[in-house]
């Protein structure tokens, strides 16, 4: 079996580049993203808010970070009373990195873990629909986890459009998740689906469309079909 192949920052698969090019595409890298910075992992913190996402495969996506290098920043949150970052976006990602042997870690990100540093003035609210559309952004999601989403982000902006921020609350989930306002509105009409219908939308017995049907039915109507 072939010996496993570590890149390092200023590396690359034909060699590793000289110390002025690594500082400079570092310095690209930082420029390129919104208040880009290297955090050391002791001073990355977990999202509470995060408990809802499925936090399996972890020892697998070490494997492929070592391997492969990190695909995607982790999304932080600073903390105003500590010099601590809260995640947003990158839970696995962090719980993979931590795993690694201390040396591999060290090697792997010598001046700490590439983070995007979100603005700290945002309101619990919108912290959380952040975190919703960030982490929707990159995982496979299944019916039911979108579903949950949805559910979610609606209870978010109802609070929101209680205090005038915004009016329509489907367009503003589309908008997070990245589907039409049509696509918004059936799920939503799905939450009132009898439990039986809805356990079958999740395991895709039924479709969207008709499970948006279906949820303008009555109970008994729903519970004959």
């Amino acid at each position: 079996m072939a010996a496993k192949k570590i890149f390092k920052p200023g590396q690359t698969s034909s060699g590793i580049l000289d110390t002025k090019g690594g500082d400079k595409l570092k310095q690209m890298q930082a420029n390129s993203n919104y208040n880009f910075k290297f955090i050391p992992k002791e001073k990355i913190t977990p999202n509470e808010k995060n408990k809802n996402y499925s936090q399996d495969n972890i020892e697998a996506l070490s494997e492929s970070i070592i391997v492969n290098g990190l695909r995607h920043n982790l999304s932080v949150i600073p903390d105003a009373t500590s010099d601590l970052y809260r995640i947003v976006s990158g839970e696995r990602r962090y719980h993979a990195i931590n795993m690694m042997e201390e040396k591999t870690y060290k090697e792997l990100f010598p001046t700490g873990i590439p983070c995007k540093v979100e603005k700290s003035s945002i309101s619990e609210i919108d912290e959380e629909i952040m975190l919703i559309s960030a982490n929707h952004d990159i995982r496979e999601t299944s019916i039911e986890e979108k579903r949950w989403e949805i559910r979610r982000l609606k209870e978010l902006y109802e609070a929101k459009k209680l205090s005038g921020e915004i009016t329509n609350i489907s367009k503003e989930i589309a908008k997070q998740l990245n589907i039409s306002q049509r696509q918004a509105i059936k799920y939503v009409n799905a939450e009132k689906l009898i439990p039986e219908l809805s356990d079958l939308l999740n395991q895709n017995g039924i479709s969207l469309e008709d499970a948006s049907k279906f949820s303008r039915l009555d109970e008994w109507a729903q519970l004959k079909l």
